[in-house]
């Protein structure tokens, strides 16, 4: 189910949307021994990154999927994964998935947590609506792996992404 909704939300362009289905696709998946749907899962995380403009993740993602693909002998599924690939530039923009595999919007996100502004606050700050905060915010805790704002911005602290 999370990898229909992840490319149901991709086709809808969705991107943000996507991005914690198609991470859990991927979990869920992997969970159950099935390399193949792993794969294809990653091709829709990569999808999902290279929108949101997360060049790096999306590069990797479509890595490990070829690599699978390679190994499971799925060449059609490996040649559409390396024609996505051939679509991403060869250098992310500028801030685009820097650190930690956040995107430079989420690192802003991070940045107003650490400074104690509530989701409300960080929408009318990056003009953004409440929503998308907390989508952010959900992207955020999935790729630091942690639970909570509290746990996000010491993880920042100890990354050095907030000032000390």
């Amino acid at each position: 189910a999370a990898y229909a909704h992840a490319g149901v939300d991709l086709a809808r362009g969705d991107a943000a949307g996507a991005l914690p289905y198609a991470r859990k696709a991927v979990l869920q998946w992997g969970g159950v021994g099935c390399p193949f749907e792993v794969a294809r899962a990653r091709v829709v995380l990569a999808r999902a990154c290279a929108a949101m403009e997360d060049v790096r993740t999306a590069a990797g993602e479509l890595a490990a999927a070829r690599r699978t693909f390679g190994e499971l002998g799925a060449a059609p599924d490996d040649a559409a994964a390396a024609a996505l690939e051939e679509t991403l530039p060869t250098t992310p923009p500028p801030g685009a998935g820097v650190q930690d595999g956040l995107t430079s919007r989420e690192l802003e996100v991070l940045a107003l947590v650490v400074a104690g502004r509530s989701n409300r606050q960080i929408a009318r700050a990056l003009v953004i609506s409440d929503r998308t905060v907390a989508r952010h915010l959900s992207n955020i805790f999935t790729k630091i792996d942690v639970g909570s704002r509290t746990e996000a911005a010491a993880y920042a602290f100890r990354h050095g992404l907030a000032p000390p």
